[in-house]
């Protein structure tokens, strides 16, 4: 359903209609909320909601399918080098995710960027050092519950290219605000991705 021009309420105005617009959103209709002109909040029916966040969470879950295969695929070609050598891999593979990254910690706070970029560095490094020893030191990747067709069929696929590359099982670790996807086997781990929970559908603890 678009949102018409009498969806579109000051939230000023709003305080006073709040069981008339409830009743609208129960009856399918949504409402967006304005504070001095700007969008501020929306009002959707819950039911709908939790139709959007399955949305966000599978479209989290195709995001870092694409990534996986992307890092098998350049693994099997021989572009992804050892875990010892972990900055300068992820340098070369997660090139854009990191710059992504970079940015975004600038545009929140550029006096502090560097550090945080550091900071986040140094995390990397401790998780490299406890998955060598560890390989299933991670939680089962979020992606393994793709719900949709296109999912599931993307997620077969990508199950058998790790096959190929001989580190069959997929997991993911938190560090901070941000997860790292990597594929293992009893004796080897492949760093696949990098992203910051907001991209996936997830509400991280930090930002």
């Amino acid at each position: 359903m678009s949102i018409r021009a009498q969806d579109v309420v000051p939230i000023s105005e709003a305080r006073a209609r709040l069981t008339e617009l409830a009743d609208d959103v129960v009856a399918g209709a949504e409402k967006v909320l304005t504070k001095n002109g700007a969008a501020f909040v929306a009002l959707v029916d819950a039911r709908k909601l939790d139709f959007y966040h399955a949305l966000e969470a599978e479209y989290g879950r195709l995001i870092m399918i694409e990534d996986a295969e992307k890092g098998l695929k350049d693994a099997l070609a021989g572009r992804t080098k050892s875990l010892e050598d972990i900055r300068e891999s992820m340098r070369q593979t997660f090139e854009e995710r990191l710059e992504t990254i970079s940015e975004f910690m600038l545009e929140q706070d550029s006096s502090s960027a560097p550090q945080r970029m550091d900071d986040l560095w140094e995390q990397i490094f401790r998780f490299r050092d406890l998955v060598m020893i560890h390989p299933q030191l991670g939680r089962p990747a979020g992606f393994l519950a793709a719900q949709t067709i296109e999912g599931q069929m993307r997620l077969d696929k990508l199950k058998r290219l790790a096959i190929e590359a001989d580190v069959p099982d997929f997991r993911e670790y938190v560090l901070g605000s941000h997860v790292i996807l990597y594929a293992h086997s009893e004796t080897r781990a492949i760093v696949l991705s990098i992203r910051h929970q907001r991209e996936l559908g997830y509400a991280p603890l930090t930002d």
